[in-house]
């Protein structure tokens, strides 16, 4: 809460270009509005009013933002703890991260909540960004103890971080480039170390995983719509149809009315087949089937104020599949902010986070999700709110 995020990623945009003078003159005008003399760069990508007054992000916020060799695509997450859900949805879209962290604060229990969630959501890599040295009169012993307050609490957990760098949002050092005010870091700026940032895993290579999501009927013409989560589909080839098992030959693959002879990870197409399909069924090759059980392991983060009672009855929601649950035990169950075990039992409650067994009222399709991930992440609801997050393991 308040370390930064918003006005960094604002400064970020304003120093590379990246916003329309109208924009500008608007936030400026919004600025002194508010009481600011200078830029409030928050303001760039905190649209609602109520977070201007507050001052804090309530909504994830994605902006594109291009440099000279990269475009890359900014989800702003709200940092406060009655948010979380949004911050769950952003950063469930994100390859990789930077986490703020005030340094005259240092690291809160929302630093290490959120760095629990990265964690949690299979984001391995991170860049620590140790926000507001101006407050701290650009101190490198004040950076240092910051620095290493973080990877004490990171050491537990099974993240890579690229690097850790001092910077100010609000003065723009060591953002778009390298501050004169810290000549003691010998490192590179935010926006270079984005730049050479690869993390990039396109599933390409990894088996096929095509979920079907709709169908379209056009008098005899039945086109079955999905995304290739996984993989690659070559029109002419043979698959197996999950959950039951059955074999459809592909004879025509469509991307906006253009007929294709193959379709990769992130193609959104229209398949033909020679027989019939239904929501929720996973395409892929034999040789490399997905998971059909009626029960798997997952790591689990309770976001619901009201606690889960055992054996209660939850609808499970994974690619474009839905099914009935029921979550039997916890095992290693935590604080998401301590990360101090709570020990086994039959419910979990707000922010708590643990290992469960989860049971199904019919097989679904599943793969674990260090191998790939959109098959491998779900959320529950209860009577149509989400309650909690998962991810197989």
């Amino acid at each position: 809460v308040d370390h930064g995020k918003s006005t960094l990623i604002g400064r970020l945009l304003y120093d590379t270009d990246n916003l329309y003078i109208d924009r500008i003159k608007e936030i400026q005008k919004a600025s002194k509005e508010y009481g600011k003399e200078k830029i409030n760069f928050s303001f760039f990508l905190d649209y609602f009013q109520d977070e201007r007054k507050k001052n804090i992000t309530i909504d994830t916020s994605q902006i594109p933002f291009k440099t000279d060799t990269k475009t890359h695509t900014i989800i702003d997450c709200p940092g406060h703890v009655e948010f979380i859900k949004n911050m769950i949805t952003g950063a469930a879209q994100a390859d990789s991260a930077v986490l703020v962290v005030d340094a005259k604060e240092g690291v809160m229990e929302q630093t290490k909540r959120h760095t629990f969630l990265l964690n949690f959501l299979g984001i391995r890599h991170v860049i620590v960004a140790i926000n507001k040295m101006d407050l701290v009169e650009y101190s490198q012993e004040i950076f240092q103890k910051v620095k290493d307050d973080t990877k004490e609490f990171l050491k537990h957990l099974e993240l890579y971080v690229r690097a850790f760098i001092p910077v100010s949002a609000e003065c723009g050092d060591n953002i778009a480039s390298k501050s004169d005010n810290m000549k003691w870091y010998d490192g590179v700026s935010l926006l270079k170390l984005l730049d050479n940032y690869d993390v990039s895993d396109d599933g390409i290579d990894k088996g096929l995983r095509l979920p079907i999501q709709s169908i379209i009927t056009h008098g005899d013409d039945i086109v079955y719509l999905g995304k290739v989560e996984s993989g690659r589909i070559k029109r002419g080839d043979i698959v197996t149809v999950s959950p039951n098992n059955d074999k459809a030959s592909i004879y025509s693959i469509l991307k906006f009315g253009e007929e294709l002879e193959e379709a990769e990870a992130g193609d959104n197409v229209g398949l033909k087949t020679n027989v019939p399909l239904k929501r929720g069924d996973v395409l892929s090759y034999e040789n490399d089937l997905p998971h059909t059980d009626k029960e798997f392991q997952a790591n689990i983060f309770w976001m619901s104020k009201m606690p889960y009672s055992a054996n209660e009855i939850l609808t499970l929601r994974l690619a474009t599949q839905e099914c009935s649950v029921a979550i039997s035990c916890f095992f290693q169950k935590l604080d998401s902010a301590t990360l101090k075990g709570l020990g086994d039992s039959e419910t979990i409650g707000l922010n708590e986070a643990g290992v469960a067994m989860i049971k199904t009222f019919k097989e679904v399709v599943f793969d674990k999700f260090n191998y790939i991930p959109e098959m491998g992440r779900f959320v529950l609801e209860k009577d149509g709110v989400i309650v909690a997050g998962g991810t197989i393991i």
